[in-house]
């Protein structure tokens, strides 16, 4: 039989490789290497001529901002091997998030008492009349926001160890959804410190402080980077993707919270005085939204000592949402759990008792069960003699009665003529001008803008048209905001964690289109390097005896090899290229090769390694014991486990 013989039916090569071999494996080594170079080198070029080199796979992204946003981005680049450089333009990290005292929404979780099924039309109500333009594309955010909360909840408690097993109810919400941790740290800066310190434990990340981005850099219509000044007031560039979380405009008093609600003008804020970052990206065709809609909290605290700062400090949405009442000359005048626009109003009805900045005189009255229930923020507004602890009789003349009335509601004996319904920890029966209560003046601020560049639900950012301007990313307040008019509170610390399960489909798709080549390939490496190889007959036995043969540990040896090398290789790019294309055409008509690229570049050896942890011990086990004519069957249903998980991990 020429070329090749036949024994016990696996086919058996001779000991002189054909030459017709010879050239296919070399092929088959030089395409390998080749297609390894190309999507991992920083200087592939592409066919569109205005796209500039490629990232390698050390690119580094680029963060603006460390706040909540920031620091998400951060740690899901960090997971996938993605170095990351974080800008914060403040002497200390944690932005306006490090504030946050009140919780993180999140339903259904699995410390609500009760089943939350109303998150998403909270949500839609508190959006006011921003959902009668762009209903379908804010109702897709919306859902994902909500959809996400769970694993949002879930992955910063049991990946991040947070606690966040306390849970409240706030203005606006049906049932308590709002978390926070038992102890006396506040969850805002309980889940920003945790996320720094998991951060700089990895050699992926470097933070620089007091660095202010005065330009996004570009090549032809896609971001390359950014240009910023440092301590030293020296302008630097650093190249790569940017993200940008840098936050709001509601502490830019005479920019763009001039230009976009002049009627706020002399209001105090809870945001330190700084531009916003915006017009950074509207410089290079960022389209703005719903710039209109800010936030003006109801309960900023009027510190005694410095009555006229217009810097005010937040009273925490959780001292209403557990109990607390607000009095107006020694009188309710509003259901405190309303939604934060309406409280304002009622407060803002009135003139204020102060034009620069403006403020009104409102009392934010605790009693002892709400104290309890709150004692980690009230205890810290003493300390910061925001709040202090008195007697009923150091109120208002009116007080007294007011309170009495509220009592005999909490107690169910009437209605609330304001129509509150949840009364939470208020535990005071029956009071007396001697019975102690937890004050604080508190007025409304500046606290939260919803406006800013528009995003897709991949949150890219987008130019007219619609259409994504390569590189840029926004999250968290610098884009526009889900919260709208309305205002449903601590929504503002939440980042989606949703996967999507449609990658599994595209996996079938690639199984179809990778199983031809995978069949030639193992036929190939069985032809050249046959498991079993003929003993050579002795001179005593008889020629008509059939051909005996043996396990041959070299060819096992070179077909594992060459199997875990080139076949690991082409296999591998082969994937990463087809997820990549099919998960990028599926965000745009046209896809990216520079996106495509960049994200094989990424993953590329991450994924080998991850495989060399799984296919070596199958490939040796096919070798073994499975005959050429199972193999591919064997491998495919294997790789269907495989296939999957490699789905899953692109599309998270």
């Amino acid at each position: 039989m020429s070329g090749i013989q036949k024994a016990q039916g696996y086919p058996i090569a001779y000991t002189k490789m054909s030459g017709t071999l010879r050239l296919t494996l070399f092929t088959l080594a030089l395409f390998g290497l080749f297609a390894a170079y190309l999507y991992n080198s920083p200087y592939a070029h592409f066919p569109d001529d205005n796209m500039p080199p490629p990232a390698s796979p050390q690119t580094t992204a680029i963060v603006v901002g460390s706040g909540l946003a920031g620091l998400s981005a951060a740690s899901q680049l960090i997971t996938r091997n993605v170095p990351v450089r974080l800008l914060e333009r403040g002497i200390k990290p944690g932005g306006n998030s490090i504030k946050a005292s009140s919780g993180i929404n999140g339903a259904p979780t699995r410390v609500q008492a009760i089943l939350d099924d109303a998150f998403f039309s909270d949500t839609i109500n508190s959006a006011g009349k921003a959902m009668l333009s762009s209903a379908q594309n804010r109702e897709s955010l919306i859902s994902t926001l909500t959809d996400s909360s769970k694993d949002a909840v879930e992955w910063l408690v049991q990946e991040k160890g947070i606690d966040l097993s306390k849970v409240s109810i706030m203005g606006g919400h049906t049932f308590p959804r709002t978390h926070r941790g038992a102890d006396q740290t506040p969850p805002g800066f309980a889940i920003i410190t945790t996320l720094l310190k998991s951060l700089k434990e990895s050699p992926l990340f470097r933070l620089q402080t007091s660095c202010t981005v005065t330009k996004v850099l570009q090549c032809g219509h896609r971001v390359t980077g950014v240009e910023y000044t440092g301590e030293d007031g020296s302008p630097q560039e650093l190249l790569g993707p940017v993200i940008f979380a840098s936050g709001g405009f509601g502490g830019d008093a005479e920019g763009l919270l001039a230009q976009y609600r002049p009627d706020l003008k002399g209001y105090p804020s809870t945001n330190d005085p700084r531009p916003g970052t915006q017009p950074l990206l509207t410089a290079i065709g960022a389209q703005l939204i719903d710039m209109e809609y800010v936030q003006v909290h109801p309960t900023g605290f009027v510190d005694p000592a410095s009555p006229a700062s217009p810097l005010k400090f937040l009273a925490a949405e959780v001292l209403r949402g557990d109990g607390g009442i607000l009095l107006s000359n020694g009188k309710r005048f509003f259901n405190e759990l309303e939604i934060r626009e309406k409280v304002t109003n009622a407060i803002t009805a009135e003139s204020p008792v102060v034009e620069s900045p403006k403020q009104w005189s409102v009392q934010l009255v605790l009693d002892e069960g709400v104290y309890e229930a709150t004692k980690s923020h009230v205890d810290f507004y003493i300390f910061k003699r925001l709040m202090k602890k008195v007697t009923i009789s150091d109120l208002p003349s009116d007080a007294l009665g007011e309170i009495s009335r509220y009592c005999q509601i909490v107690r169910g004996e009437e209605a609330d003529s304001f129509g509150r319904t949840q009364f939470a920890h208020w535990s005071l029966k029956e009071p007396t001008p001697d019975s102690v209560v937890y004050v604080g003046f508190v007025t409304p601020v500046v606290h939260f803008t919803m406006g800013g560049v528009t995003i897709n639900d991949q949150a890219e950012v987008l130019k007219k048209g619609d259409e994504w301007i390569e590189g840029l990313w926004a999250a968290g307040e610098n884009a526009s905001h889900i919260r709208q008019d309305s205002n449903v509170p601590t929504s503002s610390l939440q980042t989606p964690f949703a996967i999507s399960f449609s990658p599994i489909l595209k996996f079938a798709l690639f199984s179809i289109i990778s199983n031809p080549p995978n069949i030639l390939w193992q036929t190939f490496l069985e032809d050249v390097f046959p498991s079993k190889v003929p003993v050579e007959p002795s001179e005593k036995q008889l020629k008509d005896k059939p051909v005996q043969t043996r396990t041959s540990k070299r060819n096992l040896l070179a077909k594992f090899i060459l199997d875990q090398t080139i076949g690991a290789v082409v296999n591998t790019l082969m994937f990463l290229v087809y997820m990549a294309y099919v998960n990028d055409h599926s965000a745009r008509s046209t896809p990216s090769w520079y996106t495509v690229q960049a994200d094989v570049s990424n993953r590329f050896w991450p994924m080998v390694m991850d495989g060399y942890k799984f296919w070596p011990a199958v490939s040796l086990i096919s070798f073994l014991w499975v005959p050429v004519d199972k193999r591919v069957v064997f491998g495919c249903s294997v790789g269907v486990l495989w296939g999957i998980y490699l789905s899953l991990s692109v599309a998270s």
